[in-house]
């Protein structure tokens, strides 16, 4: 299974509504966290093996592939997600305009209401 099949399948198959709460508000926490360094940073390019980068921002190497799923649409040159695996190459250009579109069009407050966009 790939890393992208893998993440499609991780927020499902819970037997009880709290443990996919649960789940999602970790995940959303690391990826407001992800979010916060390179907004803070003003990066606007992402480059490094997917693993590394993963580790970096300390999620596991499937919720990596979830972010970069998530940022996708924002990208300058967007990424084929289903062909990613652990030692792919990654180099992304994030589009700060289309970032925060997406972010609002998605209802994704946690995100847009970040001090970091200042």
């Amino acid at each position: 299974m790939t890393l992208y099949e893998q993440w499609q399948n991780a927020g499902s198959g819970f037997e009880h509504q709290a443990e996919y709460d649960n789940y999602w508000k970790k995940y959303f926490l690391k990826e407001a966290d992800n979010y916060r360094e390179i907004l803070a940073a003003k990066q606007t390019k992402l480059q490094g093996k997917l693993n590394e980068l993963a580790k970096h921002y300390k999620m596991t190497n499937m919720e990596f592939v979830g972010f970069l799923d998530g940022i996708n649409e924002s990208l300058t040159e967007s990424l084929d997600i289903a062909t990613l695996e652990t030692e792919s190459d990654i180099d992304i250009d994030i589009d700060y305009e289309k970032l925060l579109f997406n972010m609002h069009a998605a209802k994704a407050d946690w995100l847009y209401e970040m001090d970091e966009w200042a």
